[in-house]
């Protein structure tokens, strides 16, 4: 008789442990800039809390110990949750969610987390004076604009250096440019395309100093233009805007490297 109990208690024993690891799921996301989409590594710091925001689970990541911009937590289907992710840079993003998910399902993923940069960032000196930095970059409609001012550069500076510190952008070493993936298939200056589509000429030889600021815009294509209506998408180009103390002399009178 002891020995059928047992076999039952064993039984009824496997079955729970059986039923919470079936019910068990490992939670995916990603964080990212809201604007750019990419992903964010360094100062992220993501927490789960249940639905009575007490705190589960919290991981904290930077440069020197992750790769990618990806994180999984523990978590049981059918459950409500709260997710938190923070960064020094943006503004905090809250969500709340219920694990939705079929027995088959091994991860459950709720979505690109995308944190919105700060319009500012404060840092406080002495705990009494607060310093403010200026704003990198803005949208107006279409066009995003880089403001010059705000990037911090080494004396001596070209237009190469400038745009490899721009959100967003990369700039290859062929001279290829590309903005949030697409190709910017025209450099232009102060709205002209002086160099028909060679970079290296604005590249290494215009000081960063004289910029004011940096748009990228699609511009009609030769097809629409030829047409006289929009009929693609148009080329994506990046406009190099002067001071205007250097906007009279013109770009033969920057010097070369």
């Amino acid at each position: 008789m002891r020995r059928i109990f047992f076999f039952i208690f064993l039984s009824l024993y496997t079955a729970t442990i059986f039923a919470e690891k079936s019910d068990s799921i490992k939670i995916w996301g990603h964080v990212c800039d809201a604007f750019t989409m990419h992903g964010l590594i360094d100062g992220v710091q993501v927490e789960l809390l249940d639905k009575d925001s007490v705190l589960l689970q919290r991981q904290q990541w930077s440069l020197e110990d992750r790769t990618e911009s990806s994180f999984t937590m523990d978590a049981l289907r059918g459950e409500t949750y709260i997710i938190r992710v923070s960064h020094p840079e943006y503004s905090s993003l809250t969500k709340k969610f219920t694990v939705r998910s079929s027995k088959r399902e091994k991860r459950y993923s709720i979505g690109p987390l995308k944190l919105r940069r700060l319009p500012m960032n404060s840092q406080a000196l002495d705990e009494v004076v607060i310093k403010a930095t200026k704003i990198k970059f803005f949208t107006r409609g279409d066009t995003v604009i880089y403001n010059a001012n705000a990037f911090n550069l080494a004396e001596g500076s070209m237009l190469d250096a400038m745009i490899s510190q721009l959100p967003g952008a990369r700039l290859e070493r062929n001279g290829q440019l590309f903005v949030n993936g697409k190709k910017v298939e025209s450099l232009l200056l102060n709205g002209k395309d002086f160099f028909k589509g060679d970079h290296s000429v604005l590249l290494d030889n215009l000081p960063a100093y004289t910029i004011e600021d940096i748009k990228v815009y699609n511009r009609l294509s030769e097809l629409s233009q030829r047409l006289g209506q929009k009929v693609d998408d148009g080329d994506l180009v990046m406009d190099i805007n002067l001071k205007k103390q250097y906007q009279q002399s013109g770009y033969r009178a920057f010097p070369a490297r």
